[in-house]
């Protein structure tokens, strides 16, 4: 025999047993012991006790000293070291883009000769070359090392999920693993959220209560079953281990004697069946025969045990004067005097009970902050969209111009795509605003050359006297107001394209019927000016368009190369399919355009040379541009002086998918 004290050197951590060294110690003193890695700190879990050992079993480690104030406060400046610790381990893992690993904790040795940093990952992860720079940081070695779900949830510590603090930080770890099998011998439902514990992993409760109903489960029937009873037969409904703790007792008792009994509490001990319990067995003297009780029990009056009246009553309570904690404990009379008492704290239960109702008012009002808070935040962000709106909007009524955006964010909810819709609505009429603007100052422009011809014609007409430059005054006044009539609709029908306002008929058209046409309007022309006017096209090219607008284009594009072609010149028209789109060349060899005109010529009422330039409106090109993109194509010119000019429509030969009427610019 030798004797022993058992130490735990971290909540929850193995037992260790030292050789006392001739100190008397007792449950949760402080002690200092030498091991392999130096001296440690450790708390005593159980006190001075016999151990048998043989001379073959290697000499306990003895326990150097009692701990002092000084080495307490040395373990708080090791913590607060240890926390620097783990800060350092995390950026050194944000450093190197390791993300998988996270860590857990930091066990700063009691010299400070070493810390051990522990980290938890989701499959074998090796964190090769991390010690060097740790321990140039905190000028110490480093040792770093993965742990399991189930370890790293021990070191992290808290509350486990039934209210008081984790069973594997407050109770030392258990050796054998644990199984499913123990749930289902405990009854306990085979739900994930019942069975496993905060680690993942299943909960260690189900290991240190399972003796307890395994050594039950064995005697007792099965739930359902019919037994017989000294009262008749019955049907098991539910159990209760300390009544039949207390029945087995009783039997063991008239079986084999008080030998017996304490026999089999000595083999229920051994198996873990007292860890929770309170055992008593008063002999007829009477005198204590078997005592055993957790340590922490010690606050309750243990003396009320041998009161005769309350041992007649069969049950009792005795309250905790510190916690109010309240001792359960059930008395069986044996014959000859002898009584067993077995009891069950409800200490755990009241501390579950205790943190609710301690914190319920500060959960409560942390949750109406939380939600009040939390419903301000997201009502303030949701309503973020419609402040925008609204700026947007006072910008637009203060400033009276439409170039404002709303701002989006490119989440796709509903009030971000709001914003892209008022957005597309304010440049849609900016663009009409502008286009009706660029129109309104054309037509102030190009109209106030013929009004002065009318006025001038009409003054000439009243100031002659005579009837013939009357009635050629007339004729001259008409072909002003042609002319007059023809600009505005011109202008009108290029603002309507631009502004994507403009009306399409669309169908199914031959392009070679629709050249042919524009062709007839300008053949007496070109013979006029001896001018070749040739096609090459095949006749099944067709494109979904706008029959009179795309005659129109085809006719305003010979137009200007018959106006400026010199007579003898050739004007070849050609169309070729590419697939997806057709394009429609104009080519001829006229005058050509100087280059640094040639980008202007789509613009509304341009004229590269007014002295080189036949007279005309100056919107053929704008309008042949603003009709070919309301059919969602495109134009291009190449010229140079002398060379003639090359003028490309390219329209698309699909069917439009929006059938809408009104055309997109």
């Amino acid at each position: 025999m030798a004797w022993a004290v058992n130490v735990v050197f971290s909540p929850g951590g193995k037992v260790y047993s030292f050789d006392p060294n001739g100190l008397e110690l007792a449950w949760d003193e402080r002690v200092i012991c030498g091991t392999s890695r130096g001296p440690e700190i450790a708390r005593v879990v159980t006190g001075n006790h016999e151990v048998e050992r043989s001379p073959r079993d290697p000499a306990l480690r003895p326990i150097e000293r009692r701990a002092t104030p000084a080495d307490e406060e040395r373990v708080k400046e090791n913590r607060a070291l240890g926390r620097k610790a783990m800060l350092a381990f995390r950026d050194v893992l944000r450093e190197r883009g390791i993300e998988n690993a996270r860590p857990v904790g930091a066990d700063v040795a009691f010299d400070r000769s070493r810390i051990a940093l522990t980290y938890r990952a989701d499959e074998r992860t090796e964190l090769r070359g991390i010690s060097g720079p740790l321990s140039s940081r905190l000028s110490c070695r480093v040792e770093v090392r993965q742990v399991s779900p189930r370890e790293a949830a021990r070191q992290c510590g808290g509350g486990g999920m039934c209210g008081p603090v984790r069973c594997c930080t407050r109770f030392p770890s258990h050796e054998q693993p644990i199984t499913l099998r123990m749930a289902k011998d405990q009854d306990v439902p085979m739900n994930p959220g019942r069975i496993t514990g905060l680690c993942g992993r299943l909960r260690c409760c189900l290991a240190f209560e399972h003796p307890v109903y395994r050594s039950f489960r064995d005697r007792a029937p099965a739930v359902g079953r019919m037994v017989k009873t000294p009262q008749g037969r019955g049907i098991v409904r539910n159990y209760k281990v300390l009544d039949d703790m207390l029945v087995r007792y009783r039997n063991e008792y008239q079986r084999a004697g008080l030998n017996g009994l304490n026999a089999l509490m000595d083999a229920d001990e051994g198996e873990g069946l007292h860890e929770r319990l309170l055992v008593r067995v008063v002999g007829p003297q009477p005198e204590l025969e078997h005592s055993t009780h957790p340590p922490s029990w010690g606050t309750f009056d243990l003396s009320r045990l041998d009161d005769p009246a309350a041992q007649a009553r069969g049950w009792m309570s005795i309250e905790s004067p510190d916690d109010g904690s309240v001792l359960e404990v059930g008395t069986a009379r044996l014959a000859g005097g002898v009584l067993v008492q077995v009891g069950r704290s409800s200490r755990v239960r009241d501390e579950l009970l205790g943190n609710f109702r301690a914190h319920a008012i500060e959960v409560a009002i942390a949750l109406v902050l939380l939600a009040v808070g939390g419903g301000i935040a997201i009502a303030h962000g949701a309503l973020a969209p419609v402040r925008d709106m609204q700026a947007t909007a006072g910008t637009i009524l203060r400033t009276r111009r439409y170039t404002a955006r709303v701002p989006t964010r490119g989440t796709r909810d509903p009030l971000d795509q709001l914003g892209a819709r008022i957005n597309e609505m304010l440049g849609q009429i900016e663009t009409l605003v502008g286009g009706m603007k660029g129109a309104l100052d054309n037509v102030a422009h190009d109209l106030r050359t013929p009004l002065t011809r009318l006025r001038n014609v009409a003054e000439s007409a009243l100031t002659s006297g005579q009837s013939g430059v009357a009635e050629e005054a007339l004729a001259r006044a008409v072909e002003e107001a042609d002319r007059v009539s023809a600009t505005l609709t011109a202008l009108m029908d290029v603002s309507e394209a631009e502004a994507g306002t403009m009306r399409l008929n669309r169908e199914q058209v031959a392009l070679d019927a629709v050249v042919r046409e524009a062709m007839a309007l300008h053949e007496d022309e070109a013979d006029d000016r001896r001018l070749s006017l040739t096609w090459t096209g095949s006749p099944e090219l067709t494109l979904w368009a706008d029959r009179t607008r795309l005659r129109q284009v085809v006719a305003n594009l010979i137009e200007n190369a018959v106006k400026y072609t010199e007579p003898g010149g050739r004007i070849s028209i050609e169309a070729v399919d590419r697939g997806h789109d057709i394009a429609l060349t104009v080519r001829d060899t006229g005058i050509g355009i100087a280059s640094e005109h040639l980008p202007l010529v789509w613009d509304r009422l341009y004229r590269a040379d007014p002295a080189r330039s036949p007279r005309g409106l100056g919107l053929g090109l704008s309008l042949v541009k603003a009709i070919v993109e309301a059919h969602g194509g495109h134009v291009s010119a190449s010229s140079a002086i002398g060379g003639g000019s090359v003028f490309t429509v390219t329209l698309p030969t699909a069917r439009p998918q929006d059938p809408h009427p009104l055309t997109s610019s």
